[in-house]
């Protein structure tokens, strides 16, 4: 046994380690582009929408959109707010993808409450699938654990204004509700 054989031993073990590591990140990878077609192609079967599977309500889940002929996955952002916290979901335009979309809800309850507040006008229907394992209430609609609903415009009442003004939408804009 030489003096080299330890090191080289040692090399060797960081190679294989450096291996799995790089083997595991791509399968990981791979089951992550799997499951973003796998939303996006549900999201598909809905016209001018957003899909979201919520399993976590306070930190928000990911969102499929189908709007137009553009198809995608939104991540949510969380505002901390002095007030009431509140799950984003923003998408802005860009010349290469001309898509956009806002929409915004308040998380309340115990992790099993969404309430809306916020929603761009391109998104026509809002398809939610409780993944969780009790009732959520969305826009104050029971969804048992499993199951999957549709929303539209007409069961969601604009709360506040987004302060990007999306589609024109300001507090000076707005049009009066009779």
């Amino acid at each position: 046994m030489s003096l080299g054989e330890p090191e080289d031993t040692a090399d060797e073990m960081v190679r294989k380690i450096r291996a799995l590591q790089e083997t595991g990140q791509q399968e990981i990878a791979q089951m992550e582009e799997q499951e973003k077609q796998r939303l996006i192609e549900i999201a598909g079967k809905y016209e001018d929408c957003v899909y979201i599977e919520v399993s976590s309500v306070h930190s928000g889940s990911k969102l499929a959109y189908h709007l137009g002929d553009a198809v995608g996955i939104v991540n949510p952002g969380v505002h901390i707010g002095m007030f009431q916290d509140s799950v984003l979901y923003m998408k802005y335009a860009t010349e290469e993808d001309p898509c956009a979309l806002d929409f915004r809800y308040f998380p309340k309850g115990f992790g099993n409450v969404m309430e809306t507040y916020s929603w761009s006008d391109n998104i026509k229907q809002v398809v939610i699938k409780n993944q969780k394992g009790y009732s959520l209430i969305f826009n104050h609609e029971e969804i048992a654990p499993g199951e999957t609903k549709v929303f539209t415009p007409v069961t969601h009442k604009q709360g506040l204004f987004s302060p990007d003004c999306y589609n024109g939408k300001s507090l000076f804009t707005m049009e009066k509700e009779d």
